[in-house]
């Protein structure tokens, strides 16, 4: 009976014991892991302009509108901001990172959050989910903290430095861009299949279950079938304009000329009155992020009856016209007209918006914009309407080839 007891003593004493130590152990690590993972959510601040932007919490299943005249509204996790046609929002992060939501796109705050305690060696995390649309983010400097910075996409994961960037979802991908308005910026595109990494002035594309693309080169071409390799109705539309019905109408088509494909312009037959025929391509693109935007053609003049381009500087052989709106929303073209005799010493209109340039006849002549986002200042391009390739006059024939708008980000 008594060893019986002994042993009951002993098994309560050693249980308390192991207790007691088990205690000792798990309470600080339990505590430092606490203290290590812990964290807490911070809130943006959201303004909205152009228009009201629509907030959805996880709370509330009736959108509310933010409108325009309201600034640094507070928003937490969980919320989806969601931009009309003509409305933005600029929404600041809590370490000054930023994102600049476009027209017709959809954001969520996925994760912003901070470690609760000072002495936590885990990093700050910032996620966000582009749906669709266009935005752009700003990904301050941090000095005191790691930070992790993702992007979610339908087609897969970014994850971004410190540095600027363009992006874009579509239905079918989503594009990257590192734009080049600061000196730092990387980002890795992640697909369930691979994942690519991206540096200053690279571009890159995902789409879903495919490997990413890229680096691509972070210029690109906004034409749609500028090389004319393919039939004028891609892209293209013809169009023609005659003073006088009974004299003969432009013509425009695509030939193989010196070992290329060029559209080619022709009016004959010593016509007296103003025609002008051409193509034209509807673009309906936004341009606000581009850092640069350059049109390039190669030109060619082979007959014109008139001096220079015409009394009103206005009907020049070969003419290039682009037709955009600026950040205001204000209307306007861009022209440039060519040209290689001015018998009668016309006077030439030259300004940033429509300049007349003499090349020589029957040469090819590779023309490179200066940079619109640069030259145009104010009226600079924020949306572009079309681009038109056309020819102007009386009798004229000139011809065209690969065209171009090439933009950086």
């Amino acid at each position: 009976m008594q060893e019986n007891i002994q042993k009951v003593a002993w098994t309560i004493m050693l249980s308390a014991f192991f207790i007691f130590c088990l205690l000792a152990i798990s309470i600080p690590l339990g505590i430092r892991r606490f203290v290590i993972t812990a964290t807490k959510s911070q809130p943006a601040r959201v303004t909205a302009y152009g228009g009201a932007v629509l907030l959805n919490t996880a709370q509330d299943n009736v959108p509310t509108a933010l409108k325009d005249t309201e600034s640094n509204q507070e928003i937490l996790e969980g919320t989806t901001l969601t931009t009309e046609p003509s409305s933005q929002a600029f929404i600041r992060l809590f370490d000054d990172s930023n994102l600049q939501v476009r027209n017709n796109s959809q954001v969520t705050i996925l994760k912003s959050r901070v470690p609760r305690f000072e002495s936590s060696p885990q990093p700050y995390t910032i996620a966000i989910q582009v749906q669709n649309g266009k935005v752009r983010v700003g990904v301050a400097p941090t000095h005191d903290r790691l930070r992790q910075f993702e992007v979610h996409t339908p087609h897969g994961l970014i994850r971004l430095e410190e540095g600027s960037y363009s992006i874009n979802v579509t239905e079918s991908e989503t594009e990257v861009s590192v734009r080049t308005d600061r000196a730092a910026g990387q980002a890795i595109l992640e697909t369930s299949v691979a994942s690519v990494q991206l540096r200053l002035g690279e571009r890159g594309r995902m789409e879903s279950g495919r490997p990413p693309q890229g680096p691509l080169p972070g210029e690109r071409n906004l034409v749609i079938n500028g090389d004319f390799q393919q039939p004028l109705s891609t892209g293209w539309s013809s169009w023609e304009e005659r003073q006088k019905a009974e004299e003969a109408a432009g013509s425009d088509a695509i030939e193989t000329t010196d070992g290329k494909q060029v559209i080619h312009f022709v009016r004959q037959g010593g016509n007296k009155q103003h025609a002008k025929n051409g193509i034209r391509q509807e673009l309906e693109l936004d341009v606000r992020d581009a850092s640069s935007l350059e049109v390039r053609i190669n030109v060619q003049v082979l007959n014109q009856s008139l001096s220079g381009g015409g009394v009103d500087s206005s009907e020049f052989p070969l003419m290039v016209l682009l037709h955009y709106r600026d950040t205001g929303g204000r209307e306007h073209d861009w022209v440039r007209g060519f040209y290689y005799a001015n018998r009668e010493g016309l006077g030439i209109r030259d300004d940033e918006a429509y300049r007349g340039i003499r090349i020589l006849q029957n040469s090819w002549y590779p023309f490179e914009s200066e940079n619109l986002m640069l030259s145009l200042g104010d009226q600079r391009p924020a949306h572009l309407i079309s681009l038109s390739i056309y020819a102007s006059g009386h009798d004229y024939e000139s011809m065209a080839s690969d065209v171009g708008i090439f933009v950086k980000e």
